[in-house]
């Protein structure tokens, strides 16, 4: 993990980690109910796509249960839209619409759609590394 710092606001309290201790024990803490509607702000992805990527039925919706896989997977979220805020140049909005957008290399799937899909972000990063290291 390089020294970047990652963040989710979460009302009052902010998350916060910049190395593998500081992941690990964030991971084995979880997070409060909340995260599910920050990372929405932060993100602007869907609640309903939220849920899917980190494997929340609908019944549970309302009690957004938390365990280490999901919190691991709120984490890596987080960090995956860090990196790709980063590729875009800190411009968030542009990374934001071509998150939305069909992308070839993803079998015509947006971002969103294939971190819903397949709920894992390896795909959506392995792009984002192949736009900062020259792949296009």
């Amino acid at each position: 993990m390089e020294n970047k710092k990652y963040t989710i606001q979460i009302g009052e309290h902010t998350y916060f980690w910049s190395n593998e201790d500081e992941r690990a024990l964030i991971i084995n803490e979880g997070f409060p109910d909340e995260v599910i509607d920050a990372l929405e702000v932060k993100t602007s992805i869907p609640t309903s796509h939220l849920l899917l990527y980190l494997n929340i039925g609908k019944s549970n919706e309302n009690k957004y249960i938390r365990n280490k896989v999901q919190a691991k997977s709120i984490v890596e979220l987080t960090e995956l839209y860090d990196y790709g805020v980063q590729v875009f140049n800190d411009e968030e909005d542009k990374f934001k619409h071509w998150f939305k957008k069909p992308n070839v290399t993803l079998n015509q799937r947006s971002p969103e759609n294939v971190l819903s899909e397949e709920r894992t972000v390896a795909p959506v990063k392995n792009v984002l590394d192949k736009i900062e290291y020259g792949g296009f």
